[in-house]
C-alpha cells in the first residue's frame, strides 16, 4: 500500500506545486511547503486578501449548506408508491405495526429526518465542515473520513498532501490511499504485534522520531461493486482489513477536470489576480519604505566646515556651520524622485484589491454563523454565492450525499435507526437540498398559509381542504416536531369523544335542572291554591 501510494504521489507532484501556491496566497497552514517540519514558521503572503476572501467564502459555504436549525435533506415519495395499491396494506417494523396510509408514511419519514439531523448535531461536523469547504476552494481537493461508534461519532480532514485517489472515466473513485502519522501509544499492542514493532523499543527510541506512518486504502475489488474492502498497513505489514457497504472516505472537489484523478480550486482560478495584487503590494511598501528613509547630504565646499558626526549630536548642542540669511548652507537631505511612479502603482494596487475582493464576496454584508441566523440571512447568502461561484451546488452537492448516505448507514448500523424496509427503498427518494432549495419547506409552509387564507374567503373553500395535511406539512415546513404540537388521529379522537361525553352530561344536567325546575313550580303552584271548602251540613 505505501509503494502504491508513492507511486501516485509522484504522479502528481504538478497538482501540488499548484495547490501549494493557491495555499501561499491565502493559509499557508493548508499545504505547507514540502520541506517544512513541525512548529516551523510559514512564509506569509504580502497582502491579507487571499485569507480574508477565502475565510468569507467558508464562512458564507457552511450557513448555505449547514443552515442551523433547517434540516439539509428530505425524504420524497415517490408518484409510484404513492399510487401503488400495496400502499394500502399494513406491515411490520421493530416499533410494531406500520401505518398503512400515506400520510402516516410521510410522518414516519419526517421523524426520520428529524432523528439523523439531531444525531448529526450531536458532533463536531460544524469544525470540521470549516476545514472541508476551505480545502475544497483552497487546494480544490479534501478528504473526509466518517469515524467512530454511537456515542462517539466524530469526523477526520486529511491534507492533500496525505491522500491520493484513482477516478474511473466516468469520474468515480475506484479507490483512495490515506495516510497519517501515529505515535505509538495509539496503536494497541496487537497491531503492533502484527506490524512486527515493540512498544519497548519504540519508547527507547523517544528521543528520536519515532512517529509511524500509518497507510489506509479503500478499494472496489471490482467495477460496478457494491462494498469497499478497507486494509491498513503499518511497517509495510497489513494490520487491519474490513468490508464496508458505505465508503468511510468521503472525496470532493471543486472543479473536477474529465480525464484527471484530482479537482482544481476557487483560489487557482483567482491566482493571476492575487499575484498581482500580492506583487503590487510588495512594491507599494518597498516605495514606502524608500520614502520613509532619511539621508543627509552635506557638501564639504559649502558647509563651513561642518562633519557627518556633527549631525548626530544631542539635540540642543550648537553646530558650527556656514549660514546665509538664516538658512544653513551646504547641507540637504535625499528625496526619491518616484512619487508619481509610487501613486500610479498605488491606485493600481487599489483597483485590483476591489475587483478581486467582490470574486471573493467581501463587498457582501457579514453573515453571522448562530443558531439566531435567520432564513432571510441564509436566502441573501446562498443567492451570492450561486452568483459569485457559478454552480458550487452542483459540485459540492456529492460531499453532503455521500456524508449523509454515510451516517445514516452508521446510525443503522448501531441500532440507533430503523431501517427503510426494503420493499419502499425504490419508492423513496432522498434529496439534497442546497442553496435556496434549502428554504424551500419555509416557503412550502408560507405558501399554505396564503392559500388557506384564500380558500376561506371562497364559497366551500374550507370544505374541500385537506385540513389535517396541511397543518402538519406547515409545522413541517417550519421545521417544528408534529409529536409535540399536533394531535395524533387518535389523541384527536378521544378529545371530540371526551368532549360529546362531556357536552351530553351538560345537556342531560340542564334537563334535570329543567325537570327539577318544572316539579318545583308545579309544587309552588299547587301550594298556592286555596284548600277546597267542606261542604255543610243541611238543618
Amino acid at each position: 500500500i505505501q509503494a502504491q501510494f508513492d507511486n501516485a504521489d509522484g504522479e502528481r507532484q504538478n497538482e501540488l506545486a499548484i495547490a501549494r501556491e493557491a495555499a501561499a496566497f491565502t493559509d499557508p497552514t493548508m499545504l505547507p511547503p514540502d520541506s517544512t517540519s513541525p512548529g516551523m514558521a510559514l512564509n506569509r503572503a504580502y497582502q491579507c486578501l487571499g485569507t480574508d476572501g477565502l475565510e468569507n467564502l467558508v464562512s458564507k459555504m457552511i450557513v448555505a449548506h449547514f443552515p442551523p436549525g433547517i434540516p439539509w435533506s428530505r425524504y420524497i415519495v415517490s408518484e409510484q408508491l404513492r399510487r401503488d395499491p400495496q400502499m394500502q396494506e399494513p406491515f411490520s417494523d421493530a416499533t410494531g405495526v406500520w401505518p398503512s396510509e400515506l400520510m402516516a408514511l410521510e410522518a414516519w419519514l419526517y421523524e426520520r429526518e428529524r432523528t439523523i439531523m439531531g444525531e448529526f448535531a450531536a458532533t463536531d461536523y460544524r469544525v470540521k465542515m470549516r476545514t472541508t469547504f476551505q480545502h475544497i476552494l483552497g487546494v480544490g481537493n479534501s478528504m473526509l473520513e466518517c469515524l467512530g461508534k454511537y456515542p462517539n461519532y466524530g469526523f477526520r480532514n486529511y491534507r492533500f498532501d496525505n491522500f491520493v485517489q484513482r477516478r474511473g472515466s466516468d469520474s468515480k473513485l475506484i479507490w483512495l490511499i490515506v495516510r497519517e502519522r501515529m505515535h505509538h501509544s495509539e496503536l494497541s499492542d496487537e497491531i503492533l504485534a502484527k506490524a512486527n514493532l515493540r512498544r519497548d523499543d519504540l519508547k527507547r527510541n523517544a528521543g528520536r522520531v519515532n512517529d509511524l506512518w500509518l497507510y489506509t486504502r479503500a478499494a472496489k475489488d471490482t467495477y460496478g461493486a457494491t462494498k469497499w474492502v478497507i486494509e491498513q498497513e503499518l511497517n509495510k505489514v497489513v494490520v487491519n482489513t474490513s468490508v464496508e457497504r458505505v465508503n468511510p472516505f468521503i472525496a470532493v472537489g471543486y472543479r473536477e477536470l474529465c480525464g484527471e484523478n484530482y479537482s482544481r480550486g476557487f483560489v487557482e482560478e483567482r491566482l493571476p489576480e492575487l499575484r498581482s495584487v500580492n506583487g503590487l503590494t510588495k512594491a507599494t511598501l518597498d516605495m514606502a519604505v524608500a520614502a520613509a528613509k532619511l539621508h543627509p547630504v552635506i557638501d564639504p565646499s559649502t558647509s563651513g566646515g561642518m562633519e557627518p558626526d556633527d549631525l548626530m549630536r544631542e539635540s540642543g548642542e550648537a553646530l558650527v556651520g556656514r549660514v546665509i540669511g538664516d538658512q544653513v548652507q551646504g547641507i540637504g537631505f535625499l528625496q526619491s524622485g518616484k512619487l508619481n511612479d509610487f501613486t500610479i502603482v498605488n491606485a493600481l494596487r487599489l483597483d485590483l484589491k476591489k475587483d478581486t475582493g467582490k470574486r471573493f464576496l467581501l463587498q457582501s454584508d457579514a453573515i453571522r454563523d448562530s443558531e439566531r441566523t435567520t432564513a432571510r440571512e441564509v436566502d441573501e447568502v446562498t443567492r451570492q454565492l450561486a452568483g459569485a461561484l457559478g454552480g458550487i451546488y452542483s459540485q459540492t452537492h456529492e460531499l453532503q450525499k455521500q456524508l449523509l448516505e454515510r451516517f445514516t448507514y452508521q446510525l443503522e448500523r448501531d441500532k440507533r435507526l430503523t431501517p427503510i424496509p426494503s420493499q419502499l427503498k425504490d419508492g423513496i427518494q432522498v434529496h439534497i437540498i442546497t442553496g435556496l432549495d434549502a428554504l424551500s419547506r419555509m416557503d412550502e409552509a408560507e405558501k399554505l398559509a396564503r392559500v388557506s387564507e384564500f380558500a376561506a374567503k371562497l364559497p366551500e373553500g374550507a370544505q374541500r381542504i385537506k385540513w389535517e395535511q396541511v397543518i402538519l406539512d406547515g409545522f413541517r415546513g417550519m421545521n417544528l416536531d408534529t409529536r409535540k404540537y399536533v394531535m395524533s388521529d387518535a389523541e384527536f379522537k378521544d378529545k371530540q369523544d371526551a368532549a360529546m361525553e362531556a357536552q351530553t352530561k351538560m345537556v342531560a344536567s340542564q334537563q334535570a335542572i329543567q325537570s327539577g325546575g318544572k316539579i318545583a313550580e308545579q309544587h309552588a303552584a299547587q301550594a298556592a291554591q286555596p284548600a277546597p271548602v267542606a261542604a255543610q251540613p243541611k238543618a
